[in-house]
């Protein structure tokens, strides 16, 4: 074990060689773009050189991204937005990009739940474990019964997530499994970062019970890489599940409607708010599969072509730690293929051997009780393995577009959202807080530039 000394020499060695060489400059593209794109498409366009089919599916699924639903058309009966771009966001005009929320925005999601003497309930005779914040009684049909959902008094555990962006999630879901597999228990500073599971859904278990109301999906186990918690496994669930849940629009693998008192068929809504034409809403999944396809296809944003300043930062952030967290690249796997409505796929190249250059390592850490539910007095909202302080390493991609940070986007500042990393993140962040203000703004015109 090196002692404190050695450390602050290797520090300084590092910081020093940053300074003299200019050959730490990397090229406007990173060190490993892939050599056949010539022009990174701008945030919110597809990636480069999709064939007709795939731009197709890419402008289908943009128009479902930005379509507001209708009640007749599955919205509801409870729901948050009406439109995936309404708390996604946009830039330039194209949807996909960084949410135009900041600081206490209105399209934060609230989960909440019990925490019952470290066992996790959610609440779901109560209207958990997310709340919907609309009822389509507001929107038209004031017959509904269902008024809009607030949490419970008695929650002890509530849980806020601010909405991400939706782009480069393609790349992120062909990486390969043993990819990330391979940082787990990464050691450093007392880094063990660890894959949360979820399964890749073939199919639902036939009927749903008492002890557990939402139809479990069945297929095989896959780690987790989307959500704040890493809990969704691949990017065909992380479109179809919060479709429902968001804006209420049901679909084979999530059937049910959501009420205040749990969970429904369809047919079994109160008449007065009975008012799809469908059940499920999607019942052709066309809808589901187009907002899978649109998120697949759209491109990474674009980085910027580094400064004197930010390559000096780039390597103050690898001096520090940072990037055995944030790890700077991962490589998606040989083949991926995009699953299409009518059950067949098609191939799509421009996800298969690239560097995805997303800054993260795709595992859940403990972040400490600054950043946990609740400030660590409970055990949070679980999610598989996470809980509590438990966050997905944060991909940085980007980042230069968001106008506000951290899980719950408590601040716009880039310096505090540091600051607060704690748990196994504390000894990077202490680093980072003794440099000099100088070097902070290096590392942070760095990251402004991914």
């Amino acid at each position: 074990m090196k002692n404190n000394g050695t450390k602050k020499l290797t520090l300084g060695v590092a910081v020093l060689a940053a300074m003299l060489s200019p050959l730490l400059v990397p090229g406007p593209d990173g060190d490993h773009a892939a050599a056949h794109h010539p022009r990174q498409p701008d945030a919110g366009e597809p990636l480069a050189g999709l064939s007709p089919q795939l731009q197709a599916l890419f402008n289908v699924g943009q128009d479902v991204f930005l379509h507001e639903f209708t009640a007749e058309e599955g919205l509801g009966p409870l729901y948050n937005e009406r439109a995936c771009q309404t708390c996604h966001g946009g830039l330039g005009g194209r949807p996909g990009g960084p949410d135009p929320n900041g600081v206490g925005s209105s399209f934060n999601v609230i989960h909440f739940g019990l925490d019952q003497g470290g066992l996790y309930n959610a609440l779901r005779t109560f209207g958990g474990p997310v709340r919907q914040a609309r009822s389509i009684r507001d929107n038209g049909f004031p017959a509904c019964p269902f008024n809009a959902e607030t949490v419970p008094a008695f929650a002890n555990v509530v849980s806020e997530r601010h909405t991400p962006a939706v782009w480069g999630f393609g790349l992120l879901d062909a990486i390969p499994d043993r990819t990330i597999l391979r940082r787990e228990g990464w050691g450093r500073d007392g880094i063990i970062g660890f894959a949360n599971w979820g399964r890749e859904p073939q199919a639902l278990e036939p009927t749903p019970t008492a002890a557990q109301p939402e139809r479990q999906l069945r297929g095989a186990s896959r780690v987790g890489r989307f959500g704040w918690r890493a809990q969704t496994a691949t990017l065909e669930q992380f479109s179809a599940d919060p479709f429902n849940i968001e804006l209420g629009v049901s679909n084979p693998f999530f059937p049910q409607e959501r009420t205040p008192t749990g969970l429904v068929n369809g047919g079994e809504l109160p008449p007065e708010c009975d008012v799809a034409l469908d059940h499920p809403n999607d019942v052709t999944q066309e809808d589901s599969m187009a907002l899978y396809h649109f998120q697949a296809l759209l491109a990474p944003p674009p980085r910027l072509r580094p400064t004197r300043d930010s390559a000096r930062g780039r390597v103050l952030f690898h001096a520090i730690g940072c990037d055995s967290c944030h790890v700077p690249r991962m490589r998606t796997a040989n083949r991926y293929y995009m699953e299409l409505a009518d059950g067949s796929s098609v191939r799509v190249p421009q996800l298969e051997r690239e560097w995805v250059h997303a800054y993260s390592d795709l595992l859940v850490h403990d972040m400490g009780p600054a950043l946990a539910d609740n400030g660590g007095t409970t055990i949070g909202r679980t999610m598989g393995r996470a809980r509590g302080g438990h966050w997905r390493t944060t991909p940085l991609w980007g980042l230069r577009f968001k106008t506000a940070y951290l899980h719950d986007g408590r601040t716009a500042d880039l310096r505090e959202a540091i600051l607060a990393h704690g748990g196994e993140g504390q000894a990077s962040r202490d680093r980072f807080d003794s440099l000099s203000t100088r070097s902070q703004n290096r590392i942070m015109e760095f990251l402004m530039r991914l």
